[in-house]
């Protein structure tokens, strides 16, 4: 650029008001400018800016575009040489930058100046190109006195030059980023950050656009802006112990050197200005965090809430916060306590496991077995092992807690039980549902009663009762033994206590399994007392004439029951009449004794129904009728007699194979006494037909 020369009236350098002294610009080594006409570029590669005349002549202050391959803002760096043209063929210069004179321009001169043209030197106002491009010349130290004096802007446009030079010396490069993190990173817990694009001052650089991206992380933003302050606030949860690695880049910072360009073509190569070229580079950084740690967190469930003994339960454990790491967790199963609040965690659990977690999921712990009513608690832990740290689930957790509350069954064992008044009749039970639970169970026996369809367990008929301590559940355990004193039905009636913890529960009254029988004599011969006991019939299958012919019996029947005031079997009063003991065996039944009884005489009637009875023989057949008609035939296996206080208990047994048993009153009369001593029992086999 040649220069003219004109007076200037004021300048302002080093921020006082000088008087700019007169001279003549640097001189390339041909001074002809081919883009020159009457002082300005002819070659159309002004771009921003303005010509103005001081005292080095006519001068554009601004930037070039054109010269180079693209309309991008240039600024030359040597006062005096031609305008730039596109015909020199500008290329890039590489080497320390040096001023035309041969002098190094200084690294830092150099670092701000790139800083200047990238930051300010994009613009479309006039007066910055013009300051960016006196700031240039600046740096260069190949201006004369006065040459660069910002005060040929204006007091805008020395502002502006005061500013740029603040600027520049303040936030060039070489640039770094720097994150602050906390000292303490946890997986799964969000903490906040600071990012910052520091300048080679040490500066902070504000409004710098980054991106960022994250491993060992979520919840990080991907682009960040610094502020007025040049700091960018950061924010990330930790996903995994093996680390966080953060990588960030700024894209539109300024190069650390500037982009030269110089003529390559014949005289320009040597008289041409040179031009520098607005040029960014990438600026990026790495983060590593190898220090990662674990914060375990446990949330648990038990299976279930409420069980029952026996029932087996598992706790469901989620754990979150390990990011990848295993740990060990340790589960106690405490209990039993008989209430909520006395639930504690101490001394030695009912269990104990283990088991290995691979990061972070849900986990089902063993079942387990709950063997007794009570409440039981979970209780997990996580032993601290770098990098997790410990944890603990607290004790007595409502969710963690089972409430195992007994519902306990009581059965009868089956036994057929028929005993002398007098003797005792036992009670066994089987009692399921308490597991290892202890309970308490009441026995009450009623009776006596005439027959099974009378049985009633009210209190009128209470004649004894007790209480049994139980450990647990029970097989076939002997829980009671009474006296039957008098003949007749009785029956067992138990009772498990209830608690908080064990559901109280009541047995059938009138279960057979229950059903006890103290036998009743049978009294059939004269001076025998005994009182008529009806009993209902059964239907079609009631009997209702029995004949021997061998013997010549025949005579009705009717059903009958227990003469309980007297202790008999309670047989029709008329001795032509046979009584059928209603709960034995019906006719036709598969099994058990058909007995039949009947009067052998009578002091004031004479000879009775079953007179003849004890002629009878083996072999004789005896024809049994019921009320439906039907004939049952038996061969009679057997006539014995036995005395009265022997009677075989089995003639009223339910059991056994099916037998017609036939009994009366034998032996010799004694006068003394006035009856018989002992009974004829007859007993048959039904013959198949």
């Amino acid at each position: 650029m040649r220069g003219g020369r004109i007076t200037v009236a004021a300048a302002l350098a080093a921020g006082a008001l000088v008087v700019a002294p007169l001279g003549r610009g640097a001189q390339p080594p041909n001074p002809h400018d081919p883009c020159v006409r009457a002082g300005r570029d002819s070659c159309g590669t002004t771009g921003v800016g303005f010509y103005r005349t001081y005292g080095y002549g006519r001068r554009w202050f601004g930037d070039y575009r054109g010269a180079l391959t693209s309309k991008l803002p240039t600024f030359c760096l040597d006062l005096g040489y031609w305008y730039a043209s596109p015909s020199y063929r500008y290329r890039p210069v590489a080497g320390p930058l040096r001023s035309r004179a041969g002098a190094t321009v200084a690294r830092e001169d150099r670092r701000r100046l790139a800083y200047a043209v990238w930051r300010y030197g994009r613009s479309s106002r006039p007066v910055q190109q013009a300051a960016v491009m006196l700031y240039v010349h600046s740096l260069m130290g190949d201006a004369q006195p006065g040459e660069i004096d910002p005060a040929a802007l204006g007091a805008r446009g020395a502002r502006l030059y005061a500013r740029i030079a603040r600027d520049s010396a303040r936030l060039h490069g070489p640039y770094r980023i720097e994150v602050a993190l906390p000292k303490r990173l946890l997986v799964g817990e969000r903490v906040a950050g600071t990012v910052r694009v520091v300048a080679a001052s040490g500066a902070a650089v504000p409004g710098v656009d980054l991106t960022l991206s994250a491993d060992g992380a979520e919840g990080v933003a991907t682009q960040l802006r610094t502020s007025a302050a040049g700091t960018a606030r950061l924010a990330l949860t930790p996903t995994a112990v093996r680390g966080l690695r953060l990588r960030l880049s700024a894209a539109g910072l300024a190069a650390p050197e500037p982009h030269v360009y110089g003529p390559t073509k014949g005289a320009a190569r040597t008289s041409g200005q040179r031009l520098v070229l607005p040029a960014k580079a990438p600026v990026v950084a790495t983060v590593k965090r190898s220090d990662v740690g674990a914060r375990p967190q446990l949330v648990t469930r038990a299976s279930a809430q409420s069980a029952v003994p026996g029932a087996k339960v598992s706790d469901n454990v989620t754990i979150a916060g390990l990011g990848g790491a295993s740990a060990e967790v340790h589960v106690e199963l405490w209990g039993p306590f008989p209430t909520r609040s006395a639930i504690a965690c101490t001394g030695t659990p009912y269990w104990r496991g283990a088991f290995t977690a691979e990061g972070d999921g849900t986990t089902a712990t063993t079942p387990v077995a709950l063997d007794r009513a009570g409440y039981y608690s979970f209780r997990e832990s996580i032993a601290a092992s770098p990098p997790s740290e410990g944890v603990e689930t607290p004790c007595a957790v409502r969710a963690e807690t089972t409430l195992v509350r007994a519902r306990p069954t009581v059965t009868s064992v089956e036994t057929e039980q028929i005993v002398r008044p007098g003797a005792p009749g036992v009670d066994r039970v089987r009692v399921t549902g308490l597991g290892k639970t202890p309970a308490t169970l009441a026995v009450e026996l009623f009776g006596p009663f005439p027959t099974r369809a009378a049985i009633g367990c009210t209190y009128a008929h209470l004649r004894w009762h007790g209480r049994v301590s139980l450990a647990g559940d029970t097989e076939a355990a002997r829980v009671a033994s009474a006296h039957l004193d008098r003949a007749g039905f009785y029956t067992y009636r138990e009772r498990v206590v209830g608690t908080s913890l064990v559901a109280g529960t009541t047995s059938a009254c009138t279960s057979p399994a229950r059903t006890l029988l103290a036998a009743p004599r049978i009294v059939t011969g004269r001076g025998d007392v005994a009182r008529t006991v009806r009993a209902a019939a059964a239907g079609a299958a009631t009997p209702a004439r029995l004949r021997i012919g061998s013997v010549g019996i025949d005579a009705p029947i009717a059903p009958s029951g227990i003469d309980v005031a007297h202790g008999v079997l309670g047989i029709p009063a008329d001795i032509t009449r046979l009584g059928w003991w209603r709960d034995g065996a019906a006719p036709g039944d598969a099994a058990g004794a058909l007995l039949l009884a009947g009067h052998v005489d009578s002091a004031a009637s004479g000879e009775g129904a079953l007179f003849a009875l004890a002629r009878a023989r083996r072999g004789d057949l005896a024809e049994l009728t019921t009320a439906a008609g039907r004939t049952l035939v038996y061969r009679v296996e057997s006539v014995r007699t036995y005395p009265k206080a022997d009677l075989p208990p089995s003639v009223y047994s339910r059991r056994g194979p099916a037998r017609l048993v036939v009994v009366t009153c034998g032996g010799r009369f004694d006068e003394a006494t006035g009856h018989y001593p002992d009974d004829v029992v007859l007993t048959a086999k039904p013959v198949a037909r």
